[in-house]
């Protein structure tokens, strides 16, 4: 989704690239990534949209869409960094659960865990009309904050066997 502006000083003649967007690594090698090409990664994963949809968007505002393995790849590389955030989130708000049923009088037992009052849901997305979705989650909260003190995802599908089964037709 950037643009590279190719300027010729008028003085010198000399030819001057400009990036319309910042640069990261994504990887140990290999080219450097646009951020802006990141950054339409994230918000689609955050408002729950693919690339079609967001090509569908770029299309309507005259903006050439964005390459679906460049989307994919973009889209690997959020998710990573959102999954390491949540982690982390998840993780700090299991020790502040256990300072504060420690503080109420909570006992830990000889495994040194403390019971704290959650709340568990799970379920697998629907697709069309039935339950036929291969992709589940599930989560568990807590009851005295709300906060998430851990998740899950699972899917009904081995990309080995996937593949194995793809080959013979």
């Amino acid at each position: 989704m950037a643009s590279i502006f190719s300027v010729v000083c008028t003085n010198s003649g000399q030819d001057n690239k400009i990036n319309a967007s910042g640069e990261h690594q994504s990887g140990k090698r290999g080219p450097s990534s646009f951020d802006i090409n990141t950054r339409a990664a994230l918000g689609c994963l955050h408002t729950g949209i693919g690339n079609t949809h967001l090509n569908n968007l770029m299309s309507t505002m005259n903006i050439p869409p964005l390459n679906s393995s460049t989307f994919k790849k973009r889209e690997r590389e959020a998710g990573k960094a959102v999954e390491k955030v949540a982690k982390k989130s998840c993780k700090d708000y299991v020790a502040i659960e256990r300072l504060t049923a420690v503080s109420t009088g909570s006992q830990a037992d000889e495994n040194n865990l403390i019971s704290v009052q959650c709340s568990f849901d799970m379920g697998w997305q629907k697709r069309g009309k039935g339950h036929n979705s291969r992709t589940g989650h599930a989560a568990v909260m807590s009851l005295s904050n709300g906060k998430v003190l851990d998740y899950t995802t699972k899917n009904k599908t081995c990309r080995f066997s996937d593949k194995l089964h793809a080959s013979y037709y």
